[in-house]
């Protein structure tokens, strides 16, 4: 799936979940509301998640990735099958890539 994100409206993370194969799930213990892949086995994983070609870290939270959408003019989204070439090895789950510029 790739597409603009001005087109589909994702403007939180909880919009994510509007994407086939994307659920959002929230971890209580950490108030973390994060988008999650299932993979070909059914296990779920969380994917690598790209603003403007940089890796966001991993204490991310939905908050800074609903600040990233609202900011998006364009929205790619991998979630199954290969991801560009160049991501390959630093993900076997998925890519999420938000372009803000």
């Amino acid at each position: 799936i790739e597409g603009d994100v001005l087109k589909r409206q994702i403007r939180t993370t909880a919009d994510l979940a509007t994407i086939p194969g994307v659920t959002v799930e929230f971890t209580p213990n950490t108030s973390r509301e994060l988008p999650k892949f299932r993979k070909p086995n059914g296990e779920r994983c969380t994917p690598l998640i790209l603003v403007d070609g940089m890796q966001l870290g991993t204490m991310m939270n939905g908050s800074d990735l609903t600040a990233m959408l609202r900011l998006a003019v364009r929205l790619e989204v991998y979630t199954r099958g290969s991801p560009p070439f160049e991501l390959m090895a630093l993900t076997d789950c998925g890519v999420i890539a938000i372009w803000t510029r």
